[in-house]
């Protein structure tokens, strides 16, 4: 049944699809005006314009037609996407601003440490560690799913739409942060010292990541920004998993800096901005559903409007 009304756009655009347009705008003209600078050159422009169009004709039929599988893909659609909107991201590093503030990170790494912190992180390697905390690394997207999955499992969709927006607005933030401030990491600056000593997983995970990471997505880290407001989200809405994720998550934060993927101020700072983004985005969500009256509406079928 088609729904119509004044204030029908803010009634189809959720925040979390405002923010994702936002950025999807923002990184339009940023193709645009360093077009000459980007590898791909102008697909990155066709590729956010179709990237664009499909939100918001999603949006619009999610909301006009409702239906189980446009409602799933409309609730979904923001996750599930995050690691292609990494990966493009990494076509304007260095287009915006050439240089790296690796040196400067480093250096507030060894203040904080009182010493070489990639000779200190080189002499704490075992094989055995090396392939637990690998494979911890990998559990970030699965962090992401699956705080989500559960919250929306269980039908506390309130809970799942805040925890989805802390998530995608904190990781576009930090995607837009790396565009001015890009800091390779250093497993990239200093790999001579992060030459991981391990076994088959070790051998695997850094073959995966080495096709899939990009230079200049180290600071603010977005895993420790991320992984702390999903056991914060967890500690109010599903406290029955906190210890399961609190536990993974302390293993990740280790498995950044143990791996050089990221320095010991990136974490810092990635939970500082995490902290604020969140706050932000949260209020922002919470005024939504109250002016809609789905701040304590029970699990509603997958496609309705408003949840």
């Amino acid at each position: 049944m088609a729904r119509q009304g004044k204030n029908s756009f803010k009634e189809v655009f959720r925040p979390v699809d405002l923010v994702i347009i936002t950025y999807q705008v923002v990184m339009s003209i940023v193709a645009i005006v360093f077009l000459s600078r980007s590898g791909s050159g102008g697909m990155n422009i066709v590729r956010h314009g179709l990237s664009l169009a499909a939100i918001v004709a999603l949006r619009m039929l999610a909301y006009r037609f409702g239906g189980t599988a446009l409602g799933l893909l409309s609730d979904w659609y923001p996750i599930l996407t995050l690691p292609f909107t990494y990966k493009s991201t990494g076509d304007y590093i260095h287009a915006v601003f050439p240089g790296t503030i690796d040196s400067q990170l480093y250096a507030l790494d060894a203040w904080l440490l009182g010493t070489d912190p990639a000779r200190f992180i080189q002499s704490l390697q075992t094989p055995l560690r090396s392939d637990v905390l690998q494979l911890a690394y990998c559990s970030f997207f699965a962090i992401i799913f699956f705080s989500c999955y559960i919250l929306y499992r269980n039908g506390k969709m309130y809970a799942f739409s805040n925890v989805r927006m802390a998530i995608v607005a904190i990781l576009y933030g930090t995607y837009l942060v790396f565009l001015v401030l890009p800091a390779h990491g250093p497993r990239f600056e200093y790999r001579e010292f992060f030459r991981l000593n391990g076994g088959l997983v070790t051998h695997t995970v850094n073959s995966f990541i080495g096709g899939a990471a990009y230079c200049g997505g180290a600071f603010p880290s977005g895993h420790a920004a991320v992984s702390l407001a999903v056991c914060a989200a967890l500690r109010r809405y599903q406290r029955d998993w906190l210890p399961v994720f609190a536990a993974v998550t302390l293993l990740l934060l280790a498995a950044t800096v143990y791996g050089g993927y990221h320095y010991i101020v990136d974490l810092i700072a990635g939970a500082l901005f995490g902290a604020a983004v969140a706050y932000a985005a949260l209020r922002w969500n919470r005024s939504w559903h109250r002016r809609h009256g789905t701040t304590a509406a029970p699990a509603a079928a997958p496609g309705a409007p408003g949840r």
